[in-house]
Order: structure tokens, then sequence, then C-alpha cells
């Protein structure tokens, strides 16, 4: 998920790399790095991810006690994502898709929220 930027994954100097050798021209790499400049803009969230973005940030974490600190993220339950569905109204056929999406932004998202601050 190159488009997350900071999250693991994210390096979107391995995704062009990646490009190039499935033999994209410079022109279509040039583009598609603006686009994935553009579309990794804080805060931007795409309009297809709409309701999935809603989802995610309406889901509680799970969360991992620590003898040490704060407590660690390890991820949003399946049960959560489908209570939250249904409380937001998504159509059943939607659903699968949803928790996939949900599923990734929590991947995505866990090791920044639980980096140490200092």
């Amino acid at each position: 998920m190159w488009w997350a930027q900071g999250c693991p994954g994210s390096d979107l100097d391995t995704h062009i790399e990646d490009l190039r050798a499935q033999g994209w021209s410079d022109d279509a790499i040039a583009l598609e790095r603006q686009e994935a400049t553009r579309l990794a803009e804080p805060g931007k969230v795409w309009p297809e991810c709409w309701e999935t973005a809603h989802v995610f940030l309406s889901c509680e974490w799970t969360f991992v006690p620590t003898f040490a600190g704060p407590p660690i993220r390890i991820g949003i339950a399946a049960t959560e994502v489908e209570s939250v569905c249904r409380m937001h109204r998504i159509p059943r056929r939607d659903r699968q898709e949803v928790h996939t999406l949900v599923r990734a932004m929590a991947n995505a998202a866990a090791p920044v929220l639980n980096e140490k601050k200092s």
C-alpha cells in the first residue's frame, strides 16, 4: 500500500522500481508518481473509500495491556467491523469489501499509533 505514506509497505520508490521491472514507460511512471503524491496528501480520502473510512473511524480498537507503557493496539475485531457496518447501514453485499479495507487501514495505522512518543 504505497499510498499510505509512513506505514509499512508505503515505499513509493520500491513501487516505482516494480513498475519499471514490469516494463512501464518513463512517462507512465512519472504520471504514477504524480498521482501517488497527490493521493498521499494528509487527510485525503478517496470517494470510493468514504464509507469504509467512516466505519474505520467508528470502530473500537482491540488493545493488549503492557507492563512498561501504554496498551498496544493490535487491530479491530471482525465483529466490531460487522456491528459498525450494520449501524452505518452498509448493504450486506458490500460488507466483505469494507471489512477487508478496514483491516488494511488498521494494519497500516497500528504501527504508527503504537509508536513510542519521545
